[in-house]
């Protein structure tokens, strides 16, 4: 009788023994495979992403390269003065127009508004922006066929203000503050 309660007592005790060490590591087990999970969601989502992005840039690569240019044209990655300036050189003389100056401010930061319920914030734009005065001679007609032509060109120009005076015999001077945009660089 006393071997067998003494069986029972340590039986009794090893099982005690065995549920409170072994509850701990089982609670480590637990937290181990929680962040086992959870590298495995983050794991499957990167994947997911890769994938995605893989498909972005097989569309972009697919793009045609006279698209392309137009596309950097509209929108360039960065700002070109000298390249600008050509430009509007070009409309100009295209449309038998002298270039008297031009000249280009420094680039402004430019903010987005956005509102929300409780209060505004100001987000960055993904874009940059600089002024361009251009001062120009010409008749009439010559203008607005320019107008038109920078209307119709695939530069972004937002036109701020026209301030004109009479010059020589059917000709006019045109002082023109223009807006032109380009990305920011987002590495």
């Amino acid at each position: 009788m006393f071997k067998a309660l003494i069986s029972i007592i340590l039986l009794a005790l090893s099982v005690v023994i065995f549920f409170t060490k072994s509850q701990v590591k089982l609670e480590e087990t637990k937290t181990l495979r929680d962040k086992a999970d959870a590298y495995n969601e983050a794991l499957s989502n990167a994947r997911k992403i890769k994938e995605t992005t893989n498909k972005l840039l097989n569309k972009y690569n697919a793009i045609d390269q006279e698209d392309m240019n137009k596309i950097n044209t509209i929108l360039p990655s960065r700002f070109d003065s000298v390249k600008l300036a050509v430009e509007l050189e070009n409309t100009l003389g295209k449309n038998n127009m002298s270039m008297k100056s031009v000249s280009f401010k420094e680039a402004k930061p430019v903010a987005k508004k956005t509102a929300s319920k409780t209060k505004s914030k100001k987000k960055e734009a993904p874009y940059e922006t600089a002024s361009v005065s251009l001062q120009i001679n010409g008749s009439y007609e010559s203008f607005y066929s320019f107008l038109k032509d920078a209307e119709r060109g695939l530069r972004l120009l937002d036109i701020n203000s026209i301030k004109f005076s009479a010059g020589n015999a059917n000709t006019y001077d045109f002082d023109l503050d223009i807006s032109t945009y380009w990305l920011k660089e987002t590495i």
